[in-house]
């Protein structure tokens, strides 16, 4: 494991937390989707951290729209939740953030199950507690980030350096396929 055993849970906690305490501040009345949010895109790196906050935008937005089209066409619940979980995964997917899914599925069901008023201020609830989940968890990666970059990355090295070393020790005398691993 190339992260620091400590510097994720306090990311990931410190990240939850922002996140509330924006819902609060904001009066966004849905501080559960953002603290998730915020634990989805806290990350070990502030680059994957941002594709995942990413991804969660892309997915609930995906979400949120085809649960407002189908909520209008007047169905079964349990056929427009079927609709919208099934139609947001396939728009997820067709506009190519595939690994937003469960975010779009999870979105197009909230919609249906958790609403505050109609299918709009229900999207903008959530939309605005994706946005707030995804901000703290940058803010928060980011700065733990940069305070703790030269530590981070030197015991990413020496970890990387010590698995390097010991594969090359097994490939004394081994098959050179087992040195690809490696990479």
């Amino acid at each position: 494991m190339l992260d620091n055993p400590w510097i994720l849970p306090a990311k990931t906690g410190l990240s939850a937390g922002l996140a509330w305490g924006l819902c609060a501040a904001l009066q966004i009345p849905d501080p559960v989707s953002a603290a998730f949010v915020a634990v989805v895109c806290t990350s070990p790196t502030v680059l994957s951290g941002l594709k995942r906050a990413f991804d969660q935008g892309a997915g609930s937005l995906a979400g949120a729209i085809m649960a407002i089209a189908v909520a209008y066409a007047a169905l079964p619940h349990w056929l427009a939740l079927t609709l919208a979980v099934g139609g947001a995964v396939a728009l997820v997917r067709v506009a190519g953030f595939g690994a937003g899914y469960p975010v779009a599925a999870f979105t197009a069901i909230y919609m249906y199950l958790v609403p505050f008023g109609d299918p709009f201020q229900t999207a903008w609830v959530r939309i605005a507690a994706i946005i707030a989940g995804a901000t703290a968890a940058i803010a928060i990666n980011t700065l733990l980030s940069a305070a703790f970059y030269r530590s981070l990355f030197s015991r990413r090295l020496r970890l990387a350096a010590h698995h390097l070393a010991g594969r090359l020790d097994a490939l004394d005398g081994g098959d050179p396929e087992d040195f690809l691993d490696v990479f």
